[in-house]
């Protein structure tokens, strides 16, 4: 132990029944949340106001699906009916290039590890800054470049953060903004009591969940309500999403994405529970109780990560099975050489067992053992089975693992939230990036290192991002905002300056 930091010195206890959601009706879904969470605490690092968000560019968006119920509030109110390409001002909206059959699908996918999320964050600023330097636009921002974006717990909160819009249509919060969730509210998720003596802790905890849930779920709420006031829905995010979670009111895995939400407010949930539903840790804190916006789907979730802490294979099995958002010709799936996949891991170390020390482990023992085995067994299953895939059709180059193997004894646990520990976890992150990058041989049955580092390789993936991008806007025949007269080159230039 380092000065009590393996874990916390002490932690609340689980939320009562009667502060859990309830199902009676939509109104006190929303109610449950609030707009203007109040602050939990008066230390440092335990408030739960949001960071400023990111700058606006262009006007209101609104979903295509959603046009005919806005056109009549807006005209209710005199203004425009709005179109595809303009919001209830005639001004045009943001400019997302869809994929197109002949384009490559864009893929982010986080992985989940409680107050490891720092450590993707970090990864995915240095991105955000690549990407921005590239294309020549200070405003680019994840959400410009990736098609689909999965994330589980940790990660599903990142990708739910990152793809958040506010009342122009562009992202709420660059990487570095949405990494604050993990680096400037860890306390509020994972709250420190010095107070509690460690022994009861430990003894209550075997019982019942060591957090409440509220605290998060009003940080969560906080960060996902837009300035003007409204509680964002998955049917309102800017991109195509696959959070990941587990069900056990009906007993299987169940993946939140905005395909369903598009379709009907029976699959649409709002971006909080999601939230809390893919982080919902056992033992940490209790299930998530949800329901769809229309009351009519009630689940009662925990963590993805126990299905899929790196939803990576999932997400790319997503692309191959949605042709309505990701189109190819004809009825032939997409294949590895039609996607460019980032995957982000948020640390785990590489200790090993001996047969002596194990031989004679019982359950008490095995317990710990064991969750590290399946999490962190699991996330490089996804990662071997993503390279061989990848390697035999030629296509290497469009898969990148970013994950640090370094993780110490007393970071690897999911609530240490000592300054110390967090700031380890960014110097990992940059360390991780220094690190040379690694890939799955299947002739030598395991991971060999590259003659790249993380960097290097991320940089060249940044390229491919800015130059899909490129081809994309110089296909458009035409974009809202820009010169009817100029042409598709002309525009896609115009854009990207």
């Amino acid at each position: 132990m380092e000065n009590g930091e393996d874990r916390n010195d002490s932690q609340v206890p689980a939320e009562a029944d009667d502060e859990r959601p309830s199902f009676k009706t939509r109104e006190q879904v929303y109610d449950r949340i609030g707009t203007q969470p109040d602050p939990v605490g008066e230390a440092p690092g335990q408030g739960v106001e949001a960071p400023e968000r990111g700058a606006a560019n262009g006007a209101d968006a609104l979903d295509a699906e959603r046009e005919t119920e806005a056109a009549v509030d807006l005209q209710k109110h005199g203004a425009k009916r709005p179109t595809a390409d303009t919001d209830g001002d005639g001004k045009a909206k943001p400019v997302y290039p869809r994929p197109r059959p002949s384009s490559k699908v864009c893929i982010l996918s986080i992985d989940g590890g409680g107050v490891r999320g720092v450590i993707p964050s970090k990864i995915l600023t240095r991105l955000e800054q690549m990407l921005a330097e590239k294309s020549g636009d200070p405003d680019a921002r994840v959400a410009d470049y990736f098609d689909l974006v999965a994330g589980t717990s940790a990660g599903g909160i990142l990708a739910v953060t990152l793809l958040a819009p506010n009342e122009a249509g562009r992202p709420m919060f660059s990487a570095a903004e949405a990494g604050t969730f993990f680096t400037r509210h860890a306390g509020t998720i994972f709250p420190r009591n010095k107070h509690t003596v460690k022994v009861w802790r430990l003894v209550k905890n075997v019982f019942r969940p060591a957090y409440r849930a509220r605290p998060l779920e009003k940080l969560l709420a906080s960060y996902l309500t837009t300035p003007a006031g409204k509680t964002l829905t998955l049917k309102d995010i800017l991109r195509p999403v696959l959070i990941t979670t587990y069900d056990i009111l009906h007993a299987r895995p169940l993946f939140f994405f905005c395909q369903r939400a598009r379709l009907s407010p029976s699959h649409d949930y709002l971006l909080t529970d999601v939230c809390r539903a893919t982080s919902a840790a056992p033992a940490l804190f209790p299930p998530a109780r949800i329901s769809s916006v229309d009351q009519k789907n009630r689940r009662v979730c925990v963590d993805g990560g126990v299905i899929a802490n790196n939803p990576a294979l999932a997400a790319v099995h997503h692309v191959m099975a949605n042709t309505e958002d990701f189109p190819t010709d004809g009825p032939a799936r997409r294949s590895c050489r039609d996607m460019l996949v980032l995957s982000i891991g948020a640390g785990q170390d590489e200790t090993t067992l001996e047969y002596e020390q194990t031989r004679k482990w019982g359950m008490a023992k095995w317990a710990g053992a064991l969750l590290d085995v399946m999490v962190f067994g699991n996330a490089n299953m996804t990662h071997y089975q993503l390279c061989i895939a990848f390697d035999s059709e030629g296509a290497r180059d469009n898969y990148l693992r970013i994950e640090t193997t370094r993780l110490p004894k007393q970071s690897k646990v999911l609530d240490n939230t000592h300054p110390r520990n967090l700031a380890r976890l960014s110097a990992l992150a940059d360390e991780c990036l220094t690190e040379r990058a690694r890939y799955y041989d299947p002739e030598v049955g395991h991971l060999v290192p590259m003659g790249q580092t993380n960097e290097e390789r991320l940089d060249r993936f940044a390229d491919q991002l800015v130059a899909e991008r490129r081809a994309r806007l110089q296909q458009q025949p035409h974009r809202s905002g820009l010169s009817d007269g100029a042409t598709n080159v002309d525009e896609a230039r115009a854009f990207e300056q």
